[in-house]
């Protein structure tokens, strides 16, 4: 899983020369998300948690697009992070198949 550090800004923000930072927008759409809590930095089983279970079982699948983490506290100083999940998802038919608009 690859991970972008991401910080929220406004519209109008620009970007300075800075090696290694680009201004991304999250693309709109349906996000699937998971509020949980994650002790001792074990981010890989809530997130496991979140697809496996959550995910599976709500008629839609992850569509490749967009995933990200929202931290609602500092978790380093006691090792428990409150944190909302996000995965762009795309709904399932009854087949499997993923619905489109142009159906």
């Amino acid at each position: 899983m690859r991970a972008d550090p991401s910080v929220c800004v406004a519209d109008n923000y620009i970007l300075d020369d800075a090696e290694g930072l680009a201004l991304q927008t999250l693309p709109g759409g349906t996000y699937a998300a998971y509020h949980t809590t994650v002790a001792d930095g074990n981010f890989a089983k809530a997130w496991t948690e979140f697809y496996s279970q959550y995910i599976a079982e709500s008629g839609y699948r992850p569509d490749g697009k967009a995933c990200y983490e929202r931290y609602l506290n500092d978790g380093s100083e006691n090792g428990v992070w409150d944190v909302i999940f996000y995965q762009h998802v795309e709904k399932i038919s009854a087949h499997g198949d993923p619905l489109s608009s142009a159906r």
